[in-house]
């Protein structure tokens, strides 16, 4: 690990960057018993090296606690992102968070950015990262979001995997997941692949007419909120097993549903309708 330009408390367990265009930590793989503290815009919070390139994470303005342009893993550490998006993931890499604390305003949008979300999986574009899955994976960890949706998805592909969180969105307009089409790259497709184990979730599910989400449910999960509610979606499936359940906030949209209970009874319609292809599953 390399450290420019900072400060370290070992005993507060705080590294604070304080010069211009700092770089907190160098080719970073593994974060553990760390908090991290940026104080201006561009000052870095996490890094990681591509050949010459390095991409700096601060708490402000379009400086997210992790930005990857590779593989990274965060365990034990309390990640805050100020004003930016908390974790960004471009293109084929990775961000694995465990036993963490999660927290982002995002108070500013930056650059080429058109909403507010906290965990941000795309592709720019700009040649820093290959084409290919996004990826992100969070277990045991604290989520918080206080502006935007909690993940949001454009221009790639994306696989989120949750086990065992506390996710909370305090924004009453924010959604648990959005795909859809935006600033970067040309009109194509955005697809996601989300799997829920041992996870409770609460929020709405907004995919777009070229966006597409293959979600799993298992291990006792639970959701609670509007699939896709107008409808728009390109397609969605939707994987549940006996013990995970559903609570509708808002009449929904799949294209498949899979549900090992074929009654159905693992999904509270709260006076809802369920469509499958077109089909309302309840009446």
């Amino acid at each position: 690990m390399l450290l420019y330009d900072a400060l370290c408390d070992s005993k507060s367990k705080t590294i604070t960057t304080f010069a211009a265009v700092s770089r907190f930590v160098d080719t970073i793989k593994s974060l553990k018993d760390l908090l991290f503290l940026t104080l201006r815009d561009f000052f870095s919070a996490i890094g990681d090296r591509k050949e010459d390139l390095f991409i700096f994470l601060t708490t402000g303005t379009g400086s997210p606690a992790i930005y990857s342009t590779a593989d990274i893993t965060a365990s034990s550490a309390k990640l805050i992102a100020k004003a930016s998006e908390g974790i960004v993931i471009e293109g084929k890499n990775s961000v694995t968070i465990n036993d963490c604390e999660l927290t982002d305003d995002n108070t500013t949008l930056n650059g080429q950015s058109t909403t507010y979300k906290n965990i941000f999986l795309y592709q720019s574009m700009s040649g820093d990262a290959a084409d290919g899955q996004a990826e992100f994976t969070a277990t045991n960890s604290d989520i918080t979001t206080n502006k935007g949706d909690t993940l949001y998805v454009t221009n790639t592909t994306a696989s989120i995997n949750l086990k065992n969180n506390t996710i909370t969105n305090n924004d009453s307009e924010g959604n648990l997941l959005r795909a859809q089409a935006d600033s970067w790259g040309s009109s194509g497709s955005n697809g996601g692949n989300v799997t829920l184990t041992k996870q409770k979730a609460s929020g709405n599910i907004v995919i777009d007419s070229i966006s597409t989400l293959d979600m799993t449910m298992k291990s006792g999960s639970s959701y609670t909120g509007t699939i896709n509610g107008d409808n728009s979606a390109k397609s969605i499936k939707l994987t549940l097993d006996k013990k995970s359940r559903i609570k509708l906030t808002g009449d929904s949209y799949v294209t498949s549903l899979d549900d090992a209970d074929t009654d159905h009874s693992n999904i509270d319609f709260n006076g809802y309708t369920l469509y499958v292809n077109g089909t309302a599953i309840n009446k």
